[in-house]
């Protein structure tokens, strides 16, 4: 039976992606993708994570992303139980000869470590956060006389990001650039951090690009436009 990791990458191969050039359009950190495509469930986020990359997956390859996610849970739980129902030849043991009581006693600690677990664990993940976006340059709104200009900064591992709705890509580290050309006058980049649960981070550069005069430099100096905020966080409920 054809697993999951040999159906995305065929699936990629099939529309003659790179795992680079995929990560580019779905956001999803390229290493990730490896790791699905490898079977490598040990490397992977949370499994909210992994069903908001299937999901994605699916509207790229035209495949129904539930039924990517059901051979994920699938694979993952059959891994996770097999062997668990087996017993020496010989044994006499069985889950009959437990009692009630013991049964209680011994699953009382476990559920509670459970509870514990997954409150770490979506603490950690980054799932009730707001994502981080770290805009490094420009750090401020600001007249430049070069049309080549750069947009460069951080955010969280795992989340995506958008400069003006178009995806960014993002390196494993968490940090990201981007070209653009200036249109002469005013330009304005809204940048966009999201998490899988649809948290945003937002924040706006303006910069405006003044001509050179002929024979000379204009000056450069910032423009205020009076956008202090670098940040603000937006609850998506769709």
């Amino acid at each position: 039976m054809e697993e999951l990791k040999d159906i995305l990458k065929s699936e990629r191969e099939l529309k003659g992606l790179s795992l680079e050039k995929l990560s580019l359009i779905t956001g999803i950190p390229a290493r990730f993708l490896e790791y699905l495509e490898n079977g490598r469930r040990d490397k992977l986020p949370p499994d909210t994570y992994v069903r908001g990359y299937l999901m994605k997956l699916a509207e790229v390859y035209s495949v129904d992303g539930n039924g990517l996610w059901e051979m994920y849970k699938r694979e993952k739980g059959d891994r996770l139980s097999s062997g668990a129902k087996d017993h020496f030849p010989g044994s006499h043991s069985s889950e009959k000869s437990v009692s009630p009581w013991r049964r209680a006693v011994f699953s009382a600690p476990a559920v509670i470590f459970a509870a514990a677990f997954v409150y770490i664990v979506f603490q950690g993940s980054g799932l009730i956060r707001p994502p981080r976006l770290i805009v490094k340059f420009p750090e401020a709104d600001s007249t430049v006389n070069n049309p080549e200009f750069i947009v460069s900064g951080s955010i969280f591992e795992g989340d995506s990001l958008t400069i003006n709705d178009e995806s960014v890509f993002v390196g494993d580290d968490g940090t990201f650039e981007k070209r653009f050309t200036l249109q002469e006058g005013l330009n304005e980049f809204t940048l966009r951090a999201r998490t899988l649960l649809g948290r945003e981070t937002v924040a706006v550069r303006r910069m405006r690009y003044v001509l050179s005069p002929p024979g000379g430099t204009a000056p450069i100096s910032e423009v205020s436009q009076g956008v202090d905020e670098t940040s603000t966080v937006i609850e998506n409920n769709q």
